[in-house]
């Protein structure tokens, strides 16, 4: 569909790369038998200035980094090494606070705490901070462990209702942050059973609103939109939610979901979904992007961030956990190879 016929429906990846993270050497061993893996799992553009966010520590640096693209060339320009960002365990998603103020949001992913103690608060934290003012970041809602934002658990839990567990899930894993025009702030929830090795992949995104004294405060939960990607007939493997963002030129909601299906790279991949407002409201499928051939738009990677660069280009991030894959690349829709020190990127232009 062109770009003047309405929103997109088809697109294609028009470069693959890969980029440092850290440096080569960094080893969690004096020796480097350990190497750290470079697991990026947001991105966002933000006033021409571009954050990522890997959901693994980063030892002796910060886990959100700053960096520039350059025609097809993405670079780490540096780390956001600020106190409060640093403290924030396993980073999941970002989003742009629309309007003039341009607050930038980044969540964690809700996943994990220890009832008997503040070990895991960390991981259930969301922040905030103007666009250029790292050093301001703050907590929304602190509580518990220094640099969590605890308070928001019962909530997740009051609107993660299901048959099965008809008083909330007791685990979930958020892995897509954004906010609309109206102000509206979606979670997106990739995981949701019993526990983290009992549940079942999703697709579902619970809205809340900022209250209080300087929008620091957040209203109560409410899951507004659930779908199940496996329903789709081009879909024939369990994928789930892995990231979301709000493409303001087309004014709807981009979707990614991912599957994992072993160790290997072709065991591995993630689709890109679009859904207008409308079809938010009237919980409707959301469209699967396609190639020109009507075949899905497949990224070869666990796509875990996407953004949008400009009307036409989206900048895509993928977490790949520890998977390097192989040299030898026969099908780029498949196949990638990257080091430990790297992470994967992938550039998609609307058709």
């Amino acid at each position: 569909m062109g770009m003047t016929l309405g929103n997109p429906t088809t697109a294609k990846i028009t470069y693959r790369g890969v980029f440092d993270c850290f440096e080569e050497s960094l080893s969690y061993a004096e020796d480097g038998s350990k190497p750290v893996f470079c697991e990026p799992s947001a991105v966002i553009q933000a006033e021409n200035q571009l954050y990522i966010a890997s959901d693994k520590d980063i030892p002796g640096a910060s886990s959100v980094m700053t960096a520039q693209l350059q025609g097809n060339i993405l670079t780490r320009t540096g780390y956001v090494e600020v106190p409060q960002i640093q403290q924030l365990s396993k980073a999941e998603d970002f989003a742009l606070e629309p309007g003039k103020r341009k607050r930038i949001f980044l969540s964690s992913g809700f996943d994990r705490v220890f009832l008997e103690n503040a070990s895991k608060d960390s991981y259930n934290t969301l922040l905030t901070w103007e666009v250029g003012k790292e050093e301001e970041a703050e907590v929304i809602e602190p509580t518990g462990f220094p640099g969590s934002s605890l308070s928001l658990r019962p909530r997740f839990l009051r609107a993660l209702t299901t048959k099965k567990f008809p008083s909330g899930a007791p685990y979930w894993k958020v892995e897509a942050l954004t906010i609309l025009p109206t102000g509206k702030i979606l979670f997106g929830i990739r995981e949701l059973g019993s526990n983290y090795e009992d549940f079942d992949y999703t697709l579902q995104l619970v809205a809340t609103e900022l209250t209080g004294k300087n929008n620091h405060c957040l209203g109560n939960f409410k899951r507004i939109y659930e779908y199940d990607p496996q329903t789709h007939p081009q879909i024939d493997r369990p994928v789930g939610l892995s990231s979301s963002t709000w493409d303001r030129y087309h004014q709807q909601l981009l979707l990614t979901t991912s599957y994992e299906l072993g160790d290997t790279d072709v065991d591995i991949g993630a689709y890109l979904w679009t859904l207008s407002l409308d079809d938010l409201e009237a919980q409707k499928p959301p469209t699967l992007v396609r190639k020109s051939n009507g075949e899905p738009l497949i990224f070869a990677h666990k796509t875990e961030g996407i953004t949008v660069l400009s009307s036409r280009k989206l900048l895509a991030i993928h977490d790949d956990d520890r998977i390097l894959g192989d040299p030898q690349i026969n099908d780029p829709e498949q196949e990638f190879y990257r080091e430990p020190y790297q992470g994967a990127y992938s550039l998609v232009e609307w058709q």
